[in-house]
């Protein structure tokens, strides 16, 4: 529900100030590394994402699948 604007400037921003040096990484191992994460809570990972500028909500219920697709897509608009 974020404004996509909003959500493009955020990322334009965090861009300017991050130069991550991301690895491959396979979707297995992906999920691996997910899970020892401290947001982890009874086997689910709990995320807060923003509805809108102010508004965070958290979930744990996002399909693991979409954050890994999420990470590829992220790296891959690195290179």
């Amino acid at each position: 529900n974020l404004d996509e604007k909003y959500a493009h400037k955020i990322i334009s921003i965090l861009k300017e100030i991050i130069e991550p040096e991301l690895p491959q990484i396979e979707e297995e191992q992906f999920m691996q590394f997910l899970m020892r994460d401290k947001k982890v809570a009874d086997n689910k990972v709990n995320y807060i994402l923003l509805n809108n500028r102010g508004l965070p909500e958290i979930r744990d219920n996002i399909d693991l699948k979409i954050i890994y697709n999420t990470f590829q897509d992220y790296y891959m608009s690195l290179k």
